[in-house]
């Protein structure tokens, strides 16, 4: 069992998700037989399209959404291992339609592990995955969005707030000055 690997480094931008990129099995020795594969983001979740459910090992740590194409996608929770077992071919269609996405609002380095094991025999590799930082806009938090008063009559208002969930994206980057 060996692993081919396009790039062992992928890169994206923080709130974004993508598709594990240049990722396969193959056993030239046993193409046929079962093998047992285990995803696990360190930080980030892993997500896979409806098609697939079926040959996932069951987990209460999923949940499901409705992506930008209209697909059905089912997403473990942040840092939660992915596991399947199935023949060769179908576990690389399974891992080529996996999607990798970072925790909101975060970035930095994350690690991919992937493990397969056939017949007793198991290789391991780990992937980095750059998540970049993106300037999101502020929101500006209005408790009550219609307010009243009547001609020449104050009116105080109370609970207004900025948040800005890129603190950490600017403390870095006055950092880097």
């Amino acid at each position: 069992i060996e692993f081919l690997k396009g790039n062992a480094f992928m890169e994206l931008y923080e709130d974004t998700i993508m598709k594990l990129q240049g990722v396969g099995i193959i056993d030239v020795d046993n193409p046929n037989d079962p093998v047992s594969v285990t995803l696990a983001p360190k930080y980030g979740r892993l997500c896979y399209p409806e098609i697939f459910m079926d040959m996932m090992e069951p987990s209460s740590d999923q949940v499901s959404f409705i992506n930008e194409h209209g697909e059905n996608l089912y997403c473990f929770q942040d840092g939660t291992t992915m596991a399947f077992t199935n023949k060769i071919t179908d576990a690389n269609e399974i891992v080529g339609s996996v999607l990798y996405q970072p925790v909101l609002n975060w970035f930095g380095l994350d690690l991919l592990y992937i493990g397969v094991e056939s017949q007793n025999k198991r290789v391991s590799s780990s992937f980095n995955i750059f998540v970049k930082a993106t300037s999101d806009a502020p929101l500006v938090i209005v408790p009550n969005s219609t307010l009243t008063v009547e001609e020449g009559e104050n009116l105080a208002i109370e609970g207004i707030a900025v948040k800005d969930d890129d603190i950490d994206l600017e403390i870095q980057e006055s950092r880097d000055r």
